[in-house]
């Protein structure tokens, strides 16, 4: 349904069934590339930038997509804020973070159809324009500030979204044809950095560009 009414940049079912009491699905193969490998070869910061407003304003299209026919969005454990038994003792450089979290949940709305896992990893390129973004496990109805999020959070083997100006670049893409709640985005991202700093104890790097980014979303700088 998705596929033939809504959006034309999904893999397309040529086949399905079940194997050994398994159900599998043969898909369309896609062509491009991913902005991980594209911007090794890119020098030009404008176009970069044109990029990243494209790959934001292509989320805002899917968030555009009618969500009354989708049934909730299955749900990560890392949408919700950091609990203390999961990680026993929080990092004394990220709670005050943690406590703003917990003090100032916002009222999550479940009304628009969201990917549920868009980031450059399942998003592909083909002459400057997306391709095909795949990986739609967790679509279904959801919280669109918490998909802008994900979209937007650094990975530690991510090149970019590591400078709050990626970040603004992929916002002023996705206000092109979208909308959004800026305190509730601010509480998505700085819950979703903290979930990855606490998960990535070992990388001292990382976590060095995961404080300096929250002390950017922090002061509204996005």
């Amino acid at each position: 349904m998705l596929e033939n009414n809504y959006y034309d940049k999904i893999p397309k079912i040529i086949e399905d069934g079940y194997f050994k009491e398994k159900k599998y699905l043969v898909l369309t193969k896609i062509e491009g590339k991913r902005l991980s490998d594209i911007f090794l070869k890119i020098n030009d910061q404008e176009l970069k930038n044109n990029y990243l407003i494209k790959y934001g304003k292509e989320l805002a299209k899917i968030h555009n997509i009618p969500s009354d026919l989708f049934s909730k969005a299955k749900q990560r454990p890392i949408n919700d804020y950091p609990s203390e038994d999961k990680y026993q003792k929080n990092d004394a450089t990220i709670s005050k973070y943690i406590n703003y979290l917990i003090k100032n949940k916002p009222n999550i709305n479940y009304n628009t159809f969201i990917h549920g896992d868009f980031h450059y990893a399942n998003v592909l390129w083909k002459n400057k324009k997306i391709s095909g973004v795949l990986d739609w496990e967790y679509s279904g109805k959801g919280f669109k500030e918490q998909d802008i999020a994900w979209a937007c959070i650094l990975r530690s083997t991510q090149r970019f979204m590591d400078n709050i100006e990626d970040i603004k670049h992929f916002l002023l893409g996705y206000n092109m044809i979208g909308s959004y709640n800026k305190d509730k985005l601010k509480w998505c991202l700085i819950n979703g950095y903290c979930h990855f700093y606490l998960l990535n104890k070992d990388d001292k790097e990382y976590r060095k560009k995961i404080i300096i980014l929250l002390l950017e979303i922090n002061k509204d700088n996005f």
